[in-house]
């Protein structure tokens, strides 16, 4: 089905509505971010000695949804900005070519997303504003099948910073909020099992980049079966994704108190080679000097990443993964802490360290939440990085001679209020 009928599918249901007993919920969030940004001194974005960088984002998003005795709708506006000399740097990176991903970007890319549910409403060089729809899909379904189509959003990994099975909508490693994700424009569906268990399945529709064009190359075609013992938890997967064989496993399960996690795949590259990636953490919330805290551990092997530190050429499965999004890291052994505290009422601090195992690069991140209101939420805090000249974290290289592209040192502040 095409990008007009998938959509038309939508606004058909939804004229159908007004003819039907429906039930409806709106609500929306509305938010605002401030970034002061320091680049190292050969990243590719310093021009003529200026490291620093700002960076304003604003978002509005109003979702609206609906339910009858037979389908439910849902409808996700956006209206996105973003302000600063930021912006222009990370569109000068677009056009030299590959980029690593920056965890502050607040447009995501939608050139190969099926349905073209965007519309710039203002661009220049410092500045960005577009209007999109971030959800749009139907379903309906019975108390042991449902199905839905449209634009949405599944999770399938289990890691708490990385993924290796997570085909539907990867997400990146350095993001802030890592439970929101965009949408894809799929057909979902899940039937419970006799035994308790699920059985779900799902086909993604992209386009190609380069081109445009609707492929099977592009998609991704999964399934998965998941059940439950007393003790654990297990799931098994496959997949075609982006033209290539794809199989996995989890299992999870409860230990002292901590639950713990383990995701392998194995994926078959277009050069016939088998790769195997997994990812394994265990977390835990226990009580410390009369305040809740929270500390997790992670450990994460790229079948296809990098393991001797040298960045300066890629095979071309991970050139490949990197360029659709599929992966963030060109690395090979990764581990990632994180750590929290409510430290008085509503307010929470945190903090989180991602490592590449390989070639000793960090990247740091510490900062503050208050909640003064169930719909509002402020943040603040700071990012850094650390590493030699040509480390992950701190500046790889991108065939640019002497120069690459770090994860830059940043103070952030936030804010997000619901109605």
């Amino acid at each position: 089905m095409g990008r007009r009928g998938l959509l038309g599918a939508v606004l058909v249901l939804a004229g159908a509505s007004a003819h039907a007993d429906w039930q409806w919920q709106y609500g929306g969030t509305l938010q605002g971010g401030s970034q002061l940004k320091q680049y190292n001194r050969q990243d590719l974005r310093v021009d003529d000695g200026e490291r620093r960088a700002r960076e304003e984002t604003a978002a509005l998003r109003m979702e609206l949804n609906g339910r009858s005795r037979a389908m439910q709708l849902k409808l996700r506006y956006e209206l996105l900005g973003e302000y600063g000399d930021a912006v222009a740097d990370r569109d000068s990176l677009t056009d030299r070519g590959r980029t690593l991903f920056e965890p502050s970007r607040i447009i995501p890319e939608d050139d190969t997303r099926l349905m073209r549910l965007r519309h710039t409403l203002s661009e220049g060089n410092q500045h960005r504003a577009v209007q999109r729809l971030d959800r749009a899909s139907v379903s309906t379904g019975t108390l042991t099948f449902s199905a839905a189509i449209g634009r949405q959003v599944h999770n399938w990994g289990n890691g708490r910073v990385f993924q290796v099975h997570d085909w539907l909508n990867p997400g990146s490693p350095l993001a802030m909020e890592r439970d929101y994700r965009s949408g894809e424009d799929m057909l979902y569906g899940e039937y419970l099992t006799p035994d308790g268990g699920e059985l779900q399945m799902a086909a993604v529709a992209r386009r190609e980049e380069a081109t445009g064009d609707v492929t099977h190359d592009a998609a991704t075609y999964a399934v998965k079966r998941e059940w439950m013992t007393p003790d654990l938890e297990f799931r098994l997967l496959a997949a075609r994704h982006y033209g290539q064989a794809s199989g996995g496993f989890g299992v999870a399960g409860d230990w002292q108190g901590a639950v713990w996690r383990l995701d392998g795949a194995v994926d078959r590259t277009r050069d016939g080679r088998t790769r195997a990636s997994a990812v394994a953490n265990m977390d835990r919330f226990w009580s410390c000097a009369g305040r809740t805290c929270y500390g997790f551990v992670e450990y994460h092997r790229n079948g296809l990443g990098v393991g001797d530190g040298d960045y300066s050429e890629l095979n071309e499965s991970l050139a490949r993964r990197l360029d659709n999004k599929q992966l963030f890291s060109p690395g090979r052994d990764y581990g990632a802490v994180g750590l929290g505290i409510e430290w008085f009422d509503h307010l929470d601090a945190r903090f989180e360290s991602l490592s590449n195992l390989n070639d000793g690069s960090t990247f740091n991140r510490l900062w503050l939440e208050y909640e003064p209101r169930q719909n509002l939420r402020l943040s603040g805090g700071l990012g850094m990085s650390s590493g030699g000249r040509d480390d992950e974290f701190s500046g790889v290289p991108l065939g640019q001679g002497d120069a690459g592209q770090g994860y830059s040192e940043n103070v952030f502040l936030g804010v997000v209020g619901a109605f």
